[in-house]
């Protein structure tokens, strides 16, 4: 490998492992203010690790719970063809912000549903800015959803994450 392929290598290397803590560090401020300021008591945040091949992750979520809350899922998206419905078009990476009331313990996986396999979504409509309808899971769950770009958080603000996610979760289920 010539010097110059191999420094673009170790450049791009260090550049998407800066990205991915960024993400990181935005989803723990976005959680932080949001669990100050809504109640929300325990999180956890998950990426796809798949076995078969290394690969860059296409989603980064964060979950959050509370009692008597609504689930809230925030997932970031890294790619463009990820989600499967016909209601969210993913033109740059965004987050998905979901409410749902499951109520289970593996609630980290309705918005993975909620996204990836559209022959489970039950009564799914576009409502303004929402996507609400329901999920065929084990009982019908009903979810309420909507997409912010992820560039609005390039420079974190508290402001930001109230007008963008917060009002917006004030209108809930």
């Amino acid at each position: 490998m010539d010097i110059k392929t191999a420094n673009n290598f170790f450049d791009n290397v260090t550049w998407f492992n800066s990205f991915f803590n960024d993400v990181k560090i935005i989803l723990d401020k976005i959680s932080n203010l949001i669990e100050r300021e809504q109640g929300y008591t325990s999180k956890w945040f998950y990426y796809y690790k798949p076995n078969d091949l290394p690969s860059i992750p296409n989603t980064y979520f964060l979950a959050m719970e509370g009692e008597g809350k609504l689930k809230l899922q925030i997932i970031a998206i890294f790619e463009k063809d990820y989600v499967k419905n016909n209601f969210i078009r993913i033109q740059e990476p965004s987050l998905i912000v979901i409410q749902h009331n499951y109520s289970k313990n593996n609630s980290q996986y309705i918005g993975g549903q909620f996204l990836d396999n559209p022959a489970a979504l039950i009564e799914l409509i576009h409502n303004g800015e929402f996507v609400e309808g329901g999920l065929e899971w084990d009982e019908v769950i009903k979810i309420r959803a909507f997409q912010v770009p992820l560039d609005m958080f390039s420079e974190y603000r508290d402001q930001t994450v109230r007008e963008a996610i917060i009002l917006k979760l004030a209108n809930s289920l």
